[in-house]
């Protein structure tokens, strides 16, 4: 249970964040979140450059990957049967982004 809140709670956050602020690299505050992101974009430039695909997935992820993480924590707390296939479909998702 502690994975998938852990996974679900850093969709939704940091890749919320991402999708939904595209000009992190331009910030100047040193927000944390921003700085995270242009760390990464330094190895993987396709998220400096908003690359189309990267943003989607990234967005889908956030929007629906997130809460179904956490509605498996829930499912599972309560033993509802739900939770298996819950499981396997957020896992299934993070296999097709690891392999786009």
């Amino acid at each position: 249970m502690c994975w998938w809140a852990f996974t679900g709670l850093t969709h939704i956050i940091l890749e919320g964040y991402f999708v939904f602020s595209p000009e992190f690299y331009k910030d100047k505050t040193a927000n944390y979140l921003a700085e995270v992101w242009k760390e990464y974009s330094k190895g993987d430039s396709r998220y400096a450059g908003r690359d189309a695909g990267v943003v989607t997935l990234e967005g889908i992820t956030a929007v629906l990957g997130g809460p179904a993480s956490l509605l498996a924590v829930y499912a599972i707390a309560k033993g509802k049967s739900y939770s298996y296939i819950l499981q396997f479909a957020v896992s299934l998702g993070q296999l097709y982004g690891a392999a786009v």
